[in-house]
This record gives C-alpha cells, structure tokens and sequence, in this order.
C-alpha cells in the first residue's frame, strides 16, 4: 500500500523473521526496492526491542540520504485526504519550515463488522470502513513525516528538532493515520462514521498484491494470498520493535521497523 502511496524503497531492520516473509524481503531486495538492516539486541531489559534506538539509527544512518522519512507500524498508514501521493501532500502542509510533521491517530477497528457491499478481497484495510469519527488529538499514538537533517531526536510518537523546533500537528483536512486494529486499552468511541477514502486504492491494491504472490510463489498464490489476508489480520504473530520508517525524495524511502514471529 505504501509503494501505491509514492513509498519505492523499505528498510526494515530485521530482528527475526520467518522463511515465509523472507521470500519477500529477497523478492523486493532484487528489485531494488529493499534493504535489509540486522537489529540483534538482547531481549531482556530493553524496552520494546531498542524501538527507539531504532528509530534513531535510521534518522541518522540516512539523514543525508532523503529529505524526509515516515514513521509508521504495519498497521498503520499515513493516508492523504486530498491528494493521492504522500509526497504531494507534503506541499499542501503549512507548516513545512518544522521538519517534523505528526498524523492524528484514528482507528479502524478490527473487532467492528466489516463492511461486505464494497468488498474487493479478504484485506481488513479494505472491508473495514467504520472508523471512529474523530481522531486522537497530537501527539498522542500520532506517528511522523521528519525531513532527518532537522532532526536531533526521534521518538515514537514526536521528535526534538533543531533551535528547538516543535512538531507541526498535520490538519486531518490534510492526512490522518489509519489505524487497523483492536485497540482493547482504549473504550471504543460511540460515535463511528463510514470513510471511503482507501476504496480509491482497492482495485490498484488487490492486483498489485496478486501479482507479488503470483511472482514469488510461482502459481500457488491463491493458497498465499488466504495466508497473507489472515496474517494482515492476526497481530498475535507479530511482535512490533519499531515503526515502519519510510520515505521520499519524491521517490519515497520506506522503512519497516518491526520484526514478526511466526505463529
């Protein structure tokens, strides 16, 4: 979805991924639109896998190498409202002399009754249309677009910037944060509204997706794509270290920041 969004390029820091997914990294790895970094760091007292150290070895490793980086979980998507690119997006953003700009948080609920009349596949971004109708105010579970050279400091959810420069809360006018999960921490709000906005990339998605498995499986995608569905669907078998940490140059970096376990 985030190659469709103006992303061409992942860098995942992988901790443990199973043979399944790695079929994937090298299949995208070939093409030019991966790489791959090693993250071995001890699991015990450290908080979340190194997320935040994470965080800031990509901002630093590329800092000179793109001029902006997004930040984002895998079930996560920084989705433009008006415009159909993220980097287009980023020239309608005001206040783009911060460096930092966060994305408010609004959850499309996985526990909610998918929507059936306008579904195109079994992908729970595009069946689950309900979502909650306002989002979370910045920053909180807000997730970031950083120009890297303006950057001191990364963190989950906000970042410190040069001369002290403070994050500029995006207008959900703008771009939100598409959050795909059941979220048990937080109630569920009454008030849920229908949003139609990743319907636009459903078709473009489904094929792209089709033409991945058919590619790497060699013609048995239609037992991969059930896996793949139920994957996107099961956040039981993964264990998030990160963000997913993604791109531009108007050819857009994207950067995985998670490590999954089989389940």
């Amino acid at each position: 979805m985030n190659f469709i969004l103006g992303a061409n390029v992942y860098i995942i820091y992988n901790s443990t991924i199973n043979e399944e997914l790695s079929k994937f990294i090298r299949y995208y790895s070939k093409k030019g639109k991966l790489v791959e970094h090693k993250w071995d760091v001890p699991e015990l007292n450290i908080h979340n896998g190194g997320q935040v150290a994470l965080i800031n070895d990509c901002i630093y490793r590329y800092m000179n190498t793109f001029n902006h980086l997004l930040l984002n979980d895998l079930d996560e998507f920084v989705m433009p409202r008006i415009k159909d690119k993220i980097p287009e997006m980023l020239e309608d953003i005001p206040c783009a002399e911060s460096g930092i700009y966060t994305f408010q948080n609004v959850f499309f609920r996985s526990d909610r009754k998918p929507n059936t009349s306008l579904r195109l596949d079994q992908q729970i971004i595009t069946t689950q249309l309900s979502r909650d109708t306002l989002p979370i105010p910045c920053p909180f579970r807000s997730k970031l677009i950083l120009k890297p050279s303006l950057i001191v400091h990364g963190s989950v959810h906000t970042a410190e910037g040069l001369n002290g420069s403070s994050p500029c809360c995006v207008s959900s006018k703008i771009g939100l944060l598409h959050h795909y999960r059941n979220n048990k921490d937080i109630p569920p709000r009454i008030d849920t509204a229908i949003d139609l906005r990743m319907q636009r990339f459903s078709a473009r998605l489904l094929s792209s997706v089709r033409g991945t498995l058919a590619e790497v499986k060699d013609g048995s995608r239609d037992g991969m794509i059930i896996k793949f569905f139920k994957f996107s669907r099961n956040t039981k078998s993964t264990k998030w270290i990160g963000k997913k940490i993604i791109s531009k140059d108007f050819e857009a970096t994207e950067s995985l920041l998670s490590v999954t376990k089989s389940g």
